[in-house]
C-alpha cells in the first residue's frame, strides 16, 4: 500500500556557548528519531556562513522558504505513518509554554 508523502525541510536551531553542549543537541535529535532509518535519515549539519544562518532563521520565522531553499533538491520525503510519529515526539503545549524563551527562534536574530 502506497500511504501519501510529504517534501519536507526538516530544520532544528541549537546553540549554546559549550561546543560539546552544541555537537550533543544536534546528535541528540538524529539518534531520537533512529526508528525513520529505514529509508529517511537525519544528519547535524552546521552551517558556516552567517548570510545564509540568517536566511535559515528567517525561514523558520516567517515559514516561507528562500528560493534556494525551493530549488534544493536534497529534501526529505515523509510519508503520513512518519509525520505522525514526529508529530506525536513534540512536547505538549504545557511545556512548549513553560520553556517559550528557551524554544523562541528570533532572539537569534538580535
Amino acid at each position: 500500500m502506497n500511504l501519501p508523502v510529504f517534501k519536507t525541510h526538516i530544520r532544528v536551531v541549537s546553540h549554546s556557548q559549550d561546543k560539546l553542549t552544541r555537537e550533543t543537541l544536534g546528535e541528540t535529535l538524529a539518534l531520537s528519531l533512529s526508528d525513520l532509518t529505514e529509508n529517511n535519515e537525519l544528519h547535524g549539519i552546521k552551517i558556516n556562513f552567517n548570510g545564509r544562518r540568517i536566511e535559515v532563521i528567517e525561514e523558520l520565522n516567517t515559514f516561507k522558504l528562500t528560493k534556494k531553499t525551493k530549488l534544493d533538491p536534497n529534501v526529505n520525503i515523509v510519508s503520513t505513518d512518519e509525520m505522525s510519529k514526529l508529530v506525536l515526539q513534540m512536547p505538549n503545549k504545557e511545556l512548549q509554554c513553560k520553556y517559550a524563551d528557551e524554544l523562541s527562534v528570533k532572539s537569534v536574530l538580535k
